[in-house]
């Protein structure tokens, strides 16, 4: 059993530069990907939930300010660490960040990044129509 191919050569060769212009394109969408998922933690700290939709837990006492927000240094701190063909990392630059993310004996997790093994739907459908939009433009560029 084999794959059998119609079509004229020419139809074959711009399928086949369409696949290059994608492979070309790893480390574009890579970054774009990267990008999305720094707005998505964004958009996280604005609705004071972790990425999987579950709001984070009070505060232990009052206080008027937005939780995991003092300065908004943490919040800006979020920055695209590595993008290539191969993936992409963001990272935060707040030394603290960790604490917040994982939480301490005295501190609840108040996650504002998946675990990379388990990324949550809205982040995926986000990642599909962005990871789409770039393909489709390499493939019929």
């Amino acid at each position: 059993m084999g794959i059998r191919i119609i079509g004229s050569d020419a139809q074959l060769n711009r399928w086949i530069s369409g696949l290059n212009r994608v492979r070309d394109a790893l480390p574009q969408i890579a970054r774009s990907l990267a990008e999305e998922s720094i707005t998505l933690v964004s958009k996280g700290f604005r609705q004071k939930q972790d990425p999987y939709g579950g709001k984070w837990a009070p505060r232990k006492s009052g206080g008027g300010r937005a939780l995991l927000v003092r300065t908004g240094a943490m919040r800006n701190s979020f920055h695209v660490a590595g993008a290539g063909a191969g993936g992409f990392t963001i990272a935060s630059g707040a030394a603290y960040a960790d604490f917040h993310q994982h939480g301490t004996s005295r501190m609840p997790a108040r996650r504002m990044v998946p675990n990379p093994n388990d990324i949550p739907a809205r982040w995926e459908r986000a990642y599909d129509d962005l990871a789409e939009e770039i393909l489709g433009s390499h493939l019929n560029g």
